[in-house]
């Protein structure tokens, strides 16, 4: 799971980089460290010592706050997937987010027309922040839920231990909603009405959730006290 920025490293020489290595011994040496009697599985520790020089990727993985602005301020530059909006690995649905904004933003492109490129990047964000920043937030549960897990109970109810992947996320056909929904959400756009005053689009996250913004540093400390609030709607 990723760290917040001022934690503690795991081992002291990790880089927020794509192509910073670290070597076997290394990975050996730490592999275990906070497991307590739960170690690897020797097995495990045989293959990592196979693993050829300089291609282990020892990188430092970073959290991000949810960013509202997707866009260079002319909307013809735009982010998508973790760039736009970094996931837990608990969440499960980075991958899935990601492609949901490549077919929403392409959906979005083809209806708005090359000569409103713009109006239809900036309608696409529109579309897809507050679902995102919900999903985002989601990973924080699924987080508490995998780290303060009960596992005795969980032997009497394995339902316990399963991650929320609730309706709103899988049945949610982001093309169909932006062809449904575009005309409506850029209108907003046109009158200046506040992405999180919409009340003409039906809502992709949620129902009956009222965005409020959040940070990192909030969740981590609802999740280690164990009280991680969504807000409101049905999260279900």
């Amino acid at each position: 799971m990723p760290r917040r920025a001022d934690q503690v490293q795991i081992t002291g020489s990790e880089e927020e980089s794509w192509t910073h290595t670290v070597e076997s011994d290394d990975v050996l040496k730490n592999i275990d460290n906070g497991l307590g009697e739960a170690t690897w599985d020797p097995r495990i520790k045989e293959l990592v010592k196979l693993i050829p020089p300089k291609t282990i990727v020892n990188f430092e993985l970073f959290w991000r706050n949810p960013r509202p602005t997707w866009t260079s301020p002319g909307a013809r530059v735009v982010v998508i997937g973790d760039a736009a909006h970094s996931f837990l690995p608990a969440s499960g649905n980075g991958a899935t987010q990601a492609i949901e904004d490549a077919v929403s933003l392409a959906s979005c492109l083809q209806i708005g027309g090359k000569e409103n490129v713009p109006e239809a990047v900036s309608t696409h964000v529109r579309l897809r922040f507050i679902r995102c920043s919900c999903a985002q937030k989601m990973g924080f549960t699924n987080a508490e839920l995998l780290q303060h897990t009960n596992w005795e109970k969980v032997k009497v109810n394995p339902k316990l231990a399963q991650p929320k992947l609730p309706r709103w996320i899988w049945k949610h056909d982001p093309e169909e909603y932006a062809y449904e929904n575009y005309e409506k959400m850029a209108e907003t756009i046109r009158q200046g009405i506040p992405f999180d005053q919409v009340d003409t689009v039906p809502p992709n996250y949620p129902p009956g959730y009222k965005y409020e913004p959040w940070n990192i540093d909030d969740m981590q400390r609802d999740v280690d006290n164990s009280t991680v609030n969504m807000g409101s709607g049905d999260w279900d």
